[in-house]
């Protein structure tokens, strides 16, 4: 009989999104960090290098901080070096934006509402086999330093559950009911079966990756990983290693070898992001692979290929580009089998109100405080405002809203708008943002600083957390200031 102690699993996410499960053995270390060394790799810079590790001590699961820069939580307690914590069945970690949970059963975890599977997961039915499966072997998404070459591959241990998931289900991150959002969805939900390459298309802020992230959680590829990469992010060099890996000192600093996100992705979904900002020579490899030719990675030799189907999304005028020739026009066509146009904030303004909704009880959670109402004048001022910044704007604003509104109610003094397009946005200037028109970015950044960690307590890695920094960001800042906590 398998004991409870020999192994366990790890599901690993981001707010309501579950990207990969884990199982680890209880006879050895698992490792979790930023670093690629580690068993669990979370590529987040908010997360450190080596930021915590899991193994069995003295018959129970156990969970250790590693001196991680902003802290390793079991539910709201947070665990030290010295001080580990016992581990539970669905018991919740929080390694900063993301969101682990722990569970001996993994067949129980879908059923069970603590473990917040069943809720990802919808109408599940998991059939797992017994397959020698280690943190190295993901079931959902990549095998961490698996060779997919052509010449060394390897037998596909991963198991294939029969899922099927509702469509709201698969949707739910999607909020709205307006005409345009219905038009949406109705979209995703007849394409997503298909393998067809997507090109999405739509302002900063609305929502792109979370139309990739259902079209990929409504596909037969569920079950597989779903990787992201943002074209804009890196400069050629870097953009071409992410995209098709490197070898072991292929250039200076290639301490190891890199997978790229062309054989992560494999069996799943590879989405890029502002997919507009391709340097023309990487067009030209990128085009070679979505054609079904192998690719090799920087320094090496050997072809490698990868079962991948493609969602790509930009906010550019690509057929602009194509007439400039900054932007390939064989590789747009590849890329505009079907396109899906995502609808910007103010074309849906009777959306508002429930995405209001749906932000505050998030941010609460994060703030740990009781979810404030929305005073009738604020509303109002949210759903008149015209959102330059789109849904990513809305979510920030209440984000901002929840942390500083003093009673039970959000009201209009609450409220600070984005200073973009200030000739049509500024009647909507409230509070200090005004005052501050007197005041250095300095003065306002550590105005803001101290009304956080006010907030919290002085929990600086929660304070940390919210501001949207690394934990040693915010002590340099208070270091630099000569600021400490107030004696009580």
């Amino acid at each position: 009989m398998t004991s409870s102690t020999d192994t366990a699993w790890i599901l690993v996410g981001e707010e309501q999104y579950w990207s990969q499960i884990y199982k680890i053995s209880g006879g050895r270390v698992t490792r979790v960090g930023r670093s690629a060394d580690n068993d669990i790799v979370l590529a987040d810079s908010r997360c450190s290098r080596h930021h915590c590790e899991v193994a069995v001590v003295d018959g129970a699961w156990m969970i250790r901080d590693c001196k991680s820069r902003n802290g390793t939580y079991v539910w709201d307690r947070e665990v030290g070096e010295d001080s580990p914590a016992k581990l539970r069945d669905w018991d919740e970690i929080r390694l900063g934006p993301h969101r682990l949970v722990f569970t001996t059963d993994l067949k129980s975890a879908y059923d069970n509402p603590a473990s917040g599977l069943g809720e990802t997961m919808g109408d599940t039915e998991v059939d797992i086999p017994t397959v020698n499966l280690t943190a190295e072997d993901t079931i959902l998404p990549r095998r961490k330093g698996e060779d997919r070459s052509e010449t060394s591959r390897k037998p596909d241990l991963r198991p294939r559950a029969p899922i099927s998931i509702p469509f709201d289900r698969a949707t739910r991150a999607l909020i709205g009911e307006s005409p345009a959002m219905n038009s949406l969805l109705d979209q995703i939900r007849r394409i997503a079966p298909t393998d067809a390459t997507v090109l999405i298309r739509g302002e900063s802020g609305v929502g792109k990756e979370l139309v990739a992230r259902a079209l990929h959680e409504h596909s037969r590829r569920l079950t597989g990983p779903f990787v992201c990469l943002n074209c804009a992010a890196l400069n050629e060099t870097l953009l071409e290693s992410e995209l098709f890996g490197h070898e072991k000192g292929a250039f200076t600093g290639a301490a190891e070898r890199k997978l790229g996100k062309f054989e992560l992705a494999d069996t799943g979904t590879l989405f890029l992001d502002e997919v507009g900002e391709l340097s023309q020579s990487i067009q030209a490899k990128f085009l070679r692979v979505l054609e079904g030719q192998p690719f090799t990675r920087i320094g090496g030799s050997d072809p490698i290929r990868a079962d991948v189907r493609l969602l790509a999304a930009t906010n550019r005028d690509l057929e602009v580009a194509v007439k400039e020739q900054k932007f390939r026009e064989d590789l747009y066509f590849r890329l505009h089998v079907v396109q899906i146009p995502v609808p910007p904030l103010r074309q849906r303004k009777s959306d508002i109100p429930l995405l209001v909704e749906h932000f505050v009880e998030q941010s609460a959670r994060q703030a740990q405080r009781e979810p404030p109402t929305v005073g009738p004048a604020a509303m109002d001022r949210l759903c008149a405002y015209h959102w330059p910044g789109n849904v990513r704007e809305l979510k920030n604003t209440i984000h901002r809203a929840v942390i500083f509104a003093a009673g039970d109610a959000i009201e209009l003094a609450d409220l600070r708008f984005s200073s973009l397009d200030l000739s049509d946005t500024s009647t909507f200037f409230t509070g200090d943002v005004l005052d501050a028109a007197e005041r250095s970015l300095e003065e306002v950044e550590l105005s803001h600083i101290l009304a956080t960690l006010e907030h919290t307590g002085w929990n600086k890695s929660r304070a940390a957390e919210i501001l949207g920094i690394e934990r040693s960001t915010l002590d340099r800042k208070l270091k630099r200031h000569n600021i400490q906590r107030p004696q009580s």
